[in-house]
């Protein structure tokens, strides 16, 4: 067997990846830190807190094992088109946290180190404090579940119910009933402050003609109606 001639060692290229993986590592901790405080109340899943720290690190590796080769580039994306990456998450800010984690390991595997660390700095001031302020005004989100009867106005009633009475709204999926009677939306909805809410699942009963209604507040797995939800 042969061995490895360590002399033959590119001294400042090891020392290159060091710093990039290194910095990769720390960017990725701060954001999952700023994750954690800004989901505080919640239910968090400690294997997402753990992929935003090691994403980084990944990105990094990635973007060092391509350098200035488009070949390896090709065949890196390649190899990942292979892989199916399937996980539910709880709402868009976690995806926006993801791509910033990889996006600092991107920057440190490029060598722009500088770059990652100030954009990172600036993400996380950025989210710290919209979030510190959302919490002062009183401010509170929640994944609403509505089940509704099958009917052309049906979603346009609901969509009415939440431009009055949610600050926000955004759907995030839907699926249809077996025989086509009844739908079920998820919803990501902007409380209005004092309301817990029940207050907007009576009015989606009432005004829209809900079903079901289901509400789960960001600080608690608080439940707003009843029947199962799979």
């Amino acid at each position: 067997m042969g061995s490895i001639d360590l002399g033959s060692v590119d001294t400042a290229g090891l020392r290159q990846v060091a710093i990039s993986i290194l910095a990769a590592w720390l960017m990725g901790q701060a954001i999952a830190e700023v994750y954690r405080f800004v989901q505080r109340g919640r239910d968090i899943s400690a294997a997402f807190v753990q992929a935003l720290v090691v994403g980084g690190i990944v990105g990094s590796m990635l973007m060092l094992a391509i350098g200035n080769s488009v070949a390896r580039g090709i065949g890196i994306v390649g190899a990942l088109a292979l892989i199916r990456f399937r996980t539910n998450l709880s709402s868009p800010l976690d995806m926006v946290f993801i791509f910033a984690s990889f996006a600092g390991g991107i920057a440190a595997g490029t060598g722009n180190v500088v770059t990652g660390a100030v954009g990172t700095a600036l993400f996380l001031a950025v989210v710290a404090g919209t979030n510190s302020l959302m919490r002062a005004r009183g401010e509170r989100e929640a994944e609403l579940r509505v089940r509704m009867p099958a009917s052309a106005d049906a979603e346009e009633k609901l969509r009415a119910v939440l431009r009055a009475h949610a600050t926000s709204f955004a759907l995030l999926r839907r699926r249809d009933g077996a025989e086509g009677k009844e739908s079920r939306t998820w919803w990501r909805v902007g409380l209005k402050d004092g309301d817990d809410g029940g207050g907007i699942s009576r009015v989606l009963r009432v005004d829209a003609g809900a079903l079901e209604v289901q509400v789960e507040l960001e600080s608690a797995a608080a439940e707003s109606g009843a029947g199962d939800d799979d």
